[in-house]
């Protein structure tokens, strides 16, 4: 093509493109022109406001539902409370299952992935080979039963796995515990190694 037939089409898509030929020419629209739009809603009925949580609890030991393990917890939200003023149920319920003594789900995956010959980013991370994804399925069963954390909070340790995924893991180990005598094994040494840490 040369130079002036490139500019002759240029020139005509030019003009397609301003004014296509299918374009209605009785009513143009004006685009800059500004127009008052009125959008009119049924009436709502009036919604009473959300009040915060008032449920504030007097901290003793009998008062919580906590692991003997535990005797420096009620102390340590005493502390808090001290400091912090009254302290909501939720509040009190997050410390506790964040103060919980027992294995953290970082030291849970790091004991798996060395018993499996991976690394602590090979366990979280998207990949899917099927050893890898079965070491993570029993990281996952172990992080459910050794913790209290969630199946969403187990999840977030995944690289932000749903905790649907969580889920299908922690039964997936479940069912294959029952006929396989070597995962069972496993999971019995792992258990023991975790809880004695």
């Amino acid at each position: 093509m040369s130079s002036i037939e490139a500019i002759t089409h240029a020139q005509q898509v030019r003009r397609r493109l301003i004014n296509p030929p299918n374009a209605v020419k009785d009513n143009p629209i004006n685009l800059r022109a500004k127009r008052d739009v009125v959008i009119q809603l049924p009436p709502v009925a009036p919604v009473a406001p959300i009040q915060p949580e008032k449920t504030v609890i007097n901290i003793s030991e009998d008062s919580l539902d906590i692991p003997t393990d535990l005797p420096g917890m009620v102390k340590e939200i005493r502390r808090l409370q001290k400091h912090l003023g009254k302290l909501s149920t939720a509040c009190v319920k997050m410390f506790v299952q964040i103060s919980h003594k027992g294995p953290r789900g970082i030291e849970i995956i790091d004991a798996v992935a060395e018993h499996y010959g991976f690394t602590r980013l090979d366990i979280v991370s998207q990949r899917r080979p099927i050893a890898l994804s079965d070491a993570r399925h029993v990281s996952m069963y172990l992080c459910r039963h050794l913790t209290t954390l969630s199946l969403a909070n187990i999840g977030r340790l995944y690289t932000d796995r749903d905790h649907s995924s969580v889920h299908h893991g922690v039964q997936k180990i479940e069912r294959q515990r029952k006929t396989d005598m070597h995962l069972d094994a496993s999971l019995t040494m792992l258990t023991e190694r975790l809880s004695a840490k």
